[in-house]
């Protein structure tokens, strides 16, 4: 999960437009909604990080 995180990043600072991430990541989507515990990774990630990455992944909004 930190791996396609970090490719979101790279994919929305290289193309601001969407179109390059939604392409790349179309698969990983799919498996991550397929697997058992994407919601208690995301959860516990969230518990370790705090909330600003997921509002990056949600809003499209960069963060450092």
């Amino acid at each position: 999960l930190a791996a396609f995180i970090n490719a979101i990043r790279v994919l929305r600072y290289l193309d601001s437009t969407g179109v390059m991430m939604e392409l790349a990541c179309h698969n990983v989507k799919q498996f991550l909604a397929r697997r058992e515990d994407t919601i208690r990774v995301i959860v516990s990630n969230m518990n370790e990080h705090g909330v600003l990455e997921l509002n990056e992944l949600t809003q499209g909004v960069l963060v450092d």
